[in-house]
């Protein structure tokens, strides 16, 4: 009879302990196509009021269960306010050390050569939830730039890629601010002299270095690409720079059509004579040293072979015998 009734309290103590132990620590159902939420905590909620807001975001699953899974942690009214941003499908266990522990709230976030500070602002705010248009209101302030101590418009090709350790849900300025200081460390006084005795400017030769930075895929042509467009600076060519229509065009990136060489835009380097008026996207160390050491290279041409690298040509004949002849490659590749 003893050892029966120890079965049954047993029994008893597993039935509440897995359920307990499932409000805890089983994670929350995350909806489809989101990954990050931001929740505000206000002076004075208490624990069932934040739990209604996890609940209202979809952070938790059912809120009683959460305020439930609290309580067994002992953590009731420890909750600070303030705002912050977590990831979708955490178990409670997770979403209350996220908001407690606001220290661990942080994300490597990669910021790739070429990017545009567009692209920058769409993968900030899905990845650490900062807000894509305050992020770029900022990026085309120029009263923010020259804070920064940028001679330029915007923050556009000042960007810096590198990998970041940013705060999820961080001030957009404070974010730019960071790139631009590392581009201010990397673009050091050694870049600046090279600039100046080449007979350009930093956003000049920041400009530049984005056009090439469009054109490459290998980082070793960056030094022969870079001597093609000097070459042309030089003789008064205009640049015809594929890589600047993308950056005015609305639907970009796609294959150019003949009608985009004619918008109107200071950005058209088949319509303008020099650079366009600033850096059309944020170019890494490769094209920055390309920029500012030009292969020394006869080269006015090239064109695209197919499979990552340039054909390079000194006369337009040349040129156009290497457009056809690739341009029949890639007929008889995509044919076959």
């Amino acid at each position: 009879m003893r050892d029966k009734l120890l079965l049954i309290i047993c029994t008893a103590l597993l039935a509440g302990l897995i359920p307990a132990y499932e409000s805890v620590f089983r994670p929350n159902q995350a909806p489809p196509m989101k990954h990050l939420a931001k929740i505000v905590i206000d002076k004075g909620d208490n624990l069932k009021r934040i739990a209604a807001k996890l609940d209202s975001l979809w952070l938790v699953d059912n809120a009683g269960r959460f305020v439930w899974a609290c309580r067994l942690m002992l953590i009731e009214k420890a909750f600070p306010a303030g705002t912050f941003v977590v990831p979708y499908g955490l178990s409670n266990y997770e979403l209350a050390r996220r908001i407690l522990v606001s220290g661990v709230n942080t994300a490597n976030i990669t910021i790739r050569e070429g990017w545009t500070a567009r692209t920058i602002a769409s993968v900030l705010q899905s990845e650490i939830g900062i807000d894509s248009a305050e992020f770029l209101e900022n990026v085309f302030d120029s009263s923010f730039a020259a804070s920064l101590g940028l001679e330029a418009p915007s923050l556009e090709g000042y960007l810096f890629p590198d990998t970041y350790n940013l705060y999820l849900g961080m001030d957009a300025r404070q974010a730019a601010r960071k790139m631009v200081q590392h581009f201010h460390q990397m673009f050091d006084d050694k870049m600046q002299r090279r600039a100046w005795e080449m007979g350009f400017t930093v956003r000049e030769i920041m400009t530049l270095a984005s056009i090439v930075e469009g054109e490459i895929i290998f980082g070793s042509e960056a030094p022969l690409v870079s001597a093609v467009y000097h070459n042309r600076l030089r003789k008064g060519m205009r640049l015809q720079a594929d890589p600047t229509i993308q950056y005015i065009i609305p639907d970009s990136p796609r294959r150019l059509r003949l009608s985009d060489l004619w918008i109107d835009s200071p950005y058209n380097t088949y319509r303008i004579n020099g650079l366009p008026p600033g850096p059309i996207n944020n170019p890494g160390l490769r094209a920055l040293k390309a920029a500012l050491h030009p292969a020394d290279a006869p080269y006015l041409y090239f064109v695209a072979k197919g499979d990552g690298y340039h054909s390079f040509n000194v006369t337009l004949a040349e040129h156009n015998d290497d457009k056809r002849k690739y341009a029949r490659a890639r007929r008889m590749r995509f044919n076959d």
